[in-house]
C-alpha cells in the first residue's frame, strides 16, 4: 500500500549529474522531476509514490462488495481480536490479530483513521487483491479482505515472523563483501525473491519496487516480497492497474530502471523488474545500489542515464557480467526473463564450485606426482593409491558439476597419464588399459600409447600360455597324483602273486601236487581280472592324469600278457618252469620300458625281476621261489617308492622323468 509522505525540499535541489542524452532528453527530464515535485508523496523506505487515484465510485461499489470481518467489542460473535500495531507508514498501519475461529495469529492492515479517503482505501484493496491473486510460498499470503463494522477495509494475512532484508545487509561488515560463504547467503535469498518474481510474472504482474526493503527473511529461512502497493498488470484483469495506464515516476530512485524515470509506460514490463532485480545484485556486491545519491534528483538523474556499472576487481567476473546484462539501458539487452538470469547466477555458483574442487584435487595432483614417481616402496603404493584416488575423483566432480572447465580436465589428463605410466612400470596391464581408455575418452585416440600397451599385453598373453601350457604338462607328469593309490594297488599285486607262486612252491615241495600250466591260466586271468576292475573303480584317479594313465596302461598290458602266455603254454605243453622264467622275462622287460620312459624308480623293480629270471632260468626246482621273491619285492619296492612321493615329509622330492 501507498503510505505517502511530503517529499523534503531539499529531495529536489537541482541534479548534480543531469541527464547526457541531448536537449530532448533533458527537457523530458526536467519535466518528469517536475511531476516528481508535484506529487510531493514518498514513503518512509524512499519509495516515490503515483499520484492518488481518483476512484471515489470504484471503490464504493467495492466496498459494497465486502463481508463483514467482526471485531471483538462489536455486536455479535467476533471473528478477530486485534491486537498490538506492528507497523505503520504515512497512510496505512498493520496490526497483530488473533483469528478467533481457529486461534490463529495473523496481521491485518488497514488506512489509519487520519488519512482515510477514497484514493487511500483503493490503493489499500488493490494491494490486497494483487498480493490474494499472488498465491506462493514466497509472497505473504491474503486470508480475508473485508470490512469492519465501521465500514473501514482492512485485509487479513499471513504474519511474518523475521527480519527484513535490509536490516541483514545493514548488519554485516564491509569485508563480507568478498566473502564468498556471506554472498552466498544472499543470492539464496535473491534466489527466494526471484521465485516470487517470476511467477507473478506468470500472472502478467510487474512488481515495480523490487528491494531489500521489501523483503522479509523469516526465522526459518523463509523468505517472502512484501509491498505490491505499486504492482502493475500486463494483461486486462481489472484488480491491478494496468501498466499502459501508469502515469508520473513511481518507484525507488537508488533502484530504478530508465523506463520507469522517465516514466515510459509504453517500456514496462517484466525486464523492469529484472532490472531491479540486478539492482539488488549490484548492492549485494558493491554494498550500494546503483542509483545511490545524496538526493532525489540526483539518483533520478543517474537511472535515466542507466550508465553500466564499474564493479572492484575482487568481484566475481562472471557475477559482475550477470549485474551488468540486468542493468542494461536498453530492456532487449537486458535478460529476457527472470528465470534466464536465474539460471546466469546459477551457472557462476556452479563454475565457481567447480573451480573450488579444481584448486583442491590439483593440491591432490601435486603430491600424488611426488609420489609416483620412482620406485615407491609397498608401503609408499597405498599411499599412491589414495592419492590417485581422491585427485580423480575431485577432477570428476569438478567436471561432473562444469563440463567446460578445462583446467579441471587438464587435471584429470595429467593424472590419468601419470597413473597409466606408473601402471605399466607396476606391470598392471589390465589397470593400465582401464586408464587408457578413460584418458582416451577424455582426450581423444592415444595410438602410440595404444599400440604400446597392446604389445606388452600380447608378450603377457603369450607368457600366459606357455605358463598354462608347462602348467599342464606339470599336471599331466605329476607322479604325486594318485600315488597313495597307486601304492595301494601295487601291494595288493605283490601280497597276491608272493602268496600264489609260495603256495604253489610249497604243494609241489612236498609232493602233493604238480602244478599245470592251466592252473597258472587260471590264477593270471583272476589277477588281471582283479587289477581291471581296481582300475575301473578308481579310474578318477588311477586314469586322471598322462603319467598315470601310461602307467596303469603298462601295469595291465603285462598282467595281461601272463595269461596269454600261459595259455601259450597249456596249448603246446611247455614245463612250467620255462614259462615262469618267461614271465619273469616279460616283468622285466616291462618295468625296464617304464623305468626308462615314465619312472626310472622302476629301475629297481626291473632288476629284481631279471635276476629271478635268473634264478628262475638256472635252477628250475625254484622257478615258482624265484617268481613269488620277485614280484614281491619289486612290486613292494616301487609301492614304496610311491608312497614316499605322496608322503610331504619324505625326503625325497617329487618329480617325473617323463
Amino acid at each position: 500500500m501507498s503510505d505517502g509522505a511530503a517529499l523534503p525540499a531539499k529531495d529536489l535541489a537541482p541534479a548534480q549529474s543531469p541527464p547526457t542524452q541531448g536537449a530532448a532528453a533533458t527537457e523530458g527530464y526536467f519535466e518528469t522531476v517536475a511531476r516528481a515535485a508535484t506529487q510531493a508523496r514518498r514513503k518512509l523506505d524512499g519509495t516515490l509514490l503515483p499520484e492518488p487515484p481518483d476512484g471515489a465510485d470504484e471503490v464504493e461499489a467495492a466496498l459494497a462488495k465486502l463481508p463483514r470481518l467482526a471485531l471483538t467489542g462489536g455486536a455479535g460473535p467476533a471473528e478477530l481480536a486485534i491486537g498490538q500495531t506492528l507497523g505503520q507508514g504515512g497512510m496505512g498501519v498493520v496490526r497483530g490479530a488473533t483469528q478467533l475461529s481457529i486461534g490463529r495469529t495473523v496481521a491485518v492492515k488497514a488506512v489509519r483513521p487520519e488519512h482515510t479517503s477514497p484514493a487511500a482505501t483503493l490503493e489499500l484493496l488493490r494491494e490486497a487483491w494483487v498480493t490474494g491473486l499472488l498465491e506462493h510460498p514466497n509472497i505473504v499470503p491474503v486470508y480475508a479482505l473485508g470490512r469492519a463494522d465501521d465500514g473501514t477495509p482492512m485485509f487479513v494475512m499471513k504474519r511474518i515472523e523475521g527480519t527484513s532484508w535490509r536490516e541483514l545487509l545493514a548488519a554485516r561488515p564491509a569485508a563480507a563483501l568478498t566473502d564468498e560463504a556471506e554472498l552466498d547467503r544472499h543470492l539464496e535469498i535473491l534466489f527466494g525473491v526471484m521465485n516470487a518474481v517470476a511467477f507473478a510474472h506468470s500472472r502478467g504482474v510487474v512488481h515495480r519496487d523490487l528491494k531489500p526493503d521489501n523483503v522479509m527473511v523469516g526465522s526459518f529461512g523463509e523468505v517472502y516480497v512484501l509491498d505490491w502497493g505499486l504492482a502493475v498488470g500486463l494483461r486486462a484483469d481489472p484488480r491491478v492497474p494496468r501498466a499502459v495506464d501508469v502515469r508520473g515516476v513511481a518507484g525507488t530512485p537508488a533502484y530504478m530502471a530508465p523506463e520507469m524515470a522517465r516514466s515510459d509506460a509504453q517500456a514496462l514490463s517484466e525486464r523492469t523488474d529484472v532490472y531491479l532485480l540486478g539492482a539488488i545484485l549490484h548492492e549485494l556486491l558493491t554494498g550500494a545500489p546503483p542509483h545511490a545519491a545524496p538526493t532525489v534528483v540526483d539518483s533520478l538523474a543517474s537511472a535515466w542515464n542507466a550508465d553500466a556499472p564499474t564493479f572492484d576487481v575482487a568481484v566475481p567476473a562472471e557475477l559482475a557480467a550477470v549485474a551488468r546484462r540486468a542493468l542494461a539501458a536498453e530492456p532487449r539487452e537486458r535478460f529476457r526473463s527472470v528465470e534466464e538470469m536465474r539460471r546466469a547466477l546459477q551457472t557462476y555458483r556452479m563454475r565457481r564450485s567447480s573451480r573450488q574442487l579444481t584448486q583442491e584435487a590439483t593440491a591432490r595432483l601435486d603430491a600424488f606426482a611426488a609420489r609416483v614417481d620412482g620406485a615407491p616402496s609397498p608401503d609408499e603404493v597405498v599411499h599412491v593409491y589414495n592419492l590417485f584416488g581422491e585427485c580423480r575423483f575431485g577432477f570428476r566432480q569438478a567436471l561432473r558439476t562444469w563440463e567446460g572447465n578445462d583446467d579441471a580436465r587438464d587435471g584429470l589428463s595429467d593424472a590419468l597419464g601419470l597413473m597409466l605410466d606408473f601402471e605399466l612400470r607396476q606391470g598392471a596391464l589390465p589397470a593400465a588399459r582401464v586408464l587408457l581408455e578413460e584418458l582416451e575418452a577424455l582426450r581423444g585416440p592415444r595410438p602410440e600409447l595404444a599400440r604400446h600397451l597392446s604389445d606388452l599385453e600380447a608378450e603377457r598373453a603369450e607368457r600366459q600360455a606357455e605358463l598354462v601350457r608347462l602348467e599342464r604338462f606339470s599336471r599331466e607328469n605329476d607322479l604325486s597324483f594318485a600315488a597313495r593309490r597307486r601304492s595301494v594297488l601295487v601291494y595288493v599285486q605283490a601280497a597276491f602273486w608272493g602268496v600264489v607262486n609260495l603256495a604253489a612252491a610249497a604243494v609241489e615241495h612236498f609232493g602233493r601236487y604238480q602244478i599245470t600250466a592251466v592252473d597258472m591260466l587260471v590264477a593270471t586271468l583272476l589277477a588281471s581280472l582283479g587289477l581291471a576292475g581296481a582300475v575301473l573303480r578308481l579310474r578318477g584317479e588311477l586314469l586322471g592324469n598322462s603319467v598315470n594313465r601310461r602307467l596303469m596302461l603298462a601295469l595291465m598290458a603285462t598282467t595281461a600278457a601272463t595269461p596269454a602266455l600261459w595259455a601259450l603254454a597249456a596249448l603246446t605243453g611247455r614245463p612250467v618252469p620255462v614259462v615262469l622264467s618267461e614271465g619273469l622275462i616279460i616283468f622285466s622287460v616291462a618295468s625296464g620300458i617304464a623305468a626308462i620312459g615314465i619312472d626310472r624308480r622302476l629301475t629297481a623293480t626291473s632288476l629284481t625281476f631279471t635276476a629271478a629270471c635268473i634264478v628262475a632260468y638256472l635252477v628250475p626246482a625254484l622257478g615258482f621261489v624265484a617268481m613269488a621273491v620277485g614280484t614281491a619285492v619289486g612290486l613292494t619296492a616301487i609301492g614304496r617308492a610311491w608312497t614316499r612321493i605322496h608322503d610331504p615329509d619324505a625326503d625325497e622330492p617329487r618329480y617325473s622323468d617323463a
